[in-house]
This record gives C-alpha cells, structure tokens and sequence, in this order.
C-alpha cells in the first residue's frame, strides 16, 4: 500500500515544486531528499527489506528523472550514495543479506547448491527443463515437489517455464511490457504533470519487479521475496497492482483533451 501512496504523494510534491518553486534548487532537492531518505531508512533499517526498500529508489529516480531535474543533481546523488556504500555493507546489511547479493555472483558462497543457492539452483533446472514447449501444465517435476519454494509466489516463473516452456515464458515477458509501454503513453499524453508522474512512477514500479523477480528466477539477481506482477500469489500485492493500473486508467479519461 505505501508504494502506491509513495507514488502519488510523490508525484504531488514534485507537481508543486515545479509549479512554484525551482524544482532545482537546493531547497526543493533538500525537501526531496527529506521524503526519499526518511520512507528508504524506515523500510531498510527497520524492517530489513532490501528489495523493497531498492522498488522504492527506482520509482524515486524514474520520477525525478521524468520531472526534469538536472542531471547534475544525479551525479551528486549517486556520488553520495557510492560513498555510502561502505558503510552500509560493513554497519547495515546483515550477514545473510551480503551473502544473498553475493550468492548469484560467488559460487563459493554456496558450491554445493545446498544453501543459500539452493532455490534459484532449482528455479534453473526447472526453467531448463521445460525446454520451449514445457512438460504440461501440472507436470513439472521441480514444481510439483518441495524442490521448488514458493513456487506461487516468488518463483511462479519457473513453474510457467517448467510446465509451459520458454515460449510462454516469453509470452508473460511481453504482455508485462505492453502494460509497462501503455503506462508510459499515457504519462507522456496525459497533458497534467502529476498525473504524468503518477503514470511514470507506476511503469518504474511495474519494471522493476518484473526485472527483480525474473532475475532471480534465472539466477541473476539476489532472491528479495519480489512477487512477479500480476502473476505471483498476493492479495494485497495484487489488490495495489490493479489499483496502480486503474489509476492509470483513469488518468488517461480524464487527459486535457478528452471527450
């Protein structure tokens, strides 16, 4: 729920920065970084979701970034961050926090496949397995056993390339980009600047779990708990996504110009 409210309270703040102030100045970026740091410390130092905390950093950036701020201002920020970087590493993540980045990268972290490399290891096989047109749907080997965890929410995405090969594999990959696509049409012809941002914000929110989840299913990225969009088991992951795409919606029936 917050990240939909992060988005539109967002949206808004930067919509009247804009209109009556200088979105570039030191004391609109200050107001900015206020906002962004208090939500990201919350989630990461409190709760200790890193993915979550990472979903809200690039809806951050794809918003700013749409609103039109310098890209100077990118530069010191992500300065800052790299400078920050050690200190979070050493002081912040936990343990089992810096293994999981590491694992996808490491083979030494887990050689054996038996830890913490053991569910993307699985997602692997299963994904390989189903070749291009799968086993069928409920005969996946690896996703009717306990080989594969959370097989309906987290890994949903080996299930579908296990039972129904590559090319629906594809399939969801693509239909996931046309709603990602439409978002971003709507935020460019919306003709209001928060409603562009809200739509923008949105695709951000939208990409990268997609890019997150997927990503770990093919061993790519660390395993976070990002459910696949519109796809992953979740009622209040999927109850916020419709909302998301309904605003959207929305916005693109009331645009400038509309009948």
């Amino acid at each position: 729920v917050v990240k939909l409210t992060f988005i539109v309270v967002l949206a808004k703040q930067i919509s009247y920065l804009k209109e009556y102030h200088d979105l570039n100045s030191v004391w609109s970026v200050a107001q900015l970084a206020v906002h962004f740091v208090l939500l990201f410390g919350l989630i990461l130092f409190v709760s200790s979701d890193l993915g979550s905390a990472l979903i809200f950093f690039s809806i951050f950036l794809v918003m700013l970034f749409a609103a039109g701020f310098a890209l100077h201002w990118f530069a010191i920020g992500f300065a800052a961050i790299a400078a920050m970087i050690p200190l979070l590493w050493n002081f912040v993540l936990h343990d089992y926090q810096k293994n999981r980045i590491l694992a996808p990268y490491d083979s030494s972290i887990d050689p054996t496949n038996t830890g913490i490399n053991w569910q993307p290891h699985q997602s692997k096989i299963a994904l390989a397995s189903g070749q291009w047109t799968g086993a069928g749907l409920g005969n996946g080997t690896q996703s009717q056993s306990n080989a594969l965890a959370g097989k309906h929410t987290d890994f949903i995405y080996a299930v579908i390339g296990e039972e129904l090969g590559m090319i629906a594999c594809i399939l969801v990959i693509v239909l996931l980009l046309i709603i990602i696509i439409r978002c971003v049409m709507v935020g460019i012809r919306s003709g209001s600047n928060m409603g562009s941002l809200v739509c923008f914000g949105v695709a951000a929110f939208l990409t990268f779990q997609t890019f997150e989840n997927i990503g770990m299913c093919i061993g790519m990225m660390p395993i976070t708990g990002i459910p696949l969009p519109f796809i992953s088991f979740g009622s209040s992951s999927m109850m916020i996504q419709l909302l998301t795409v309904g605003i959207v919606q929305s916005i693109w029936r009331h645009r400038s110009g509309a009948a």
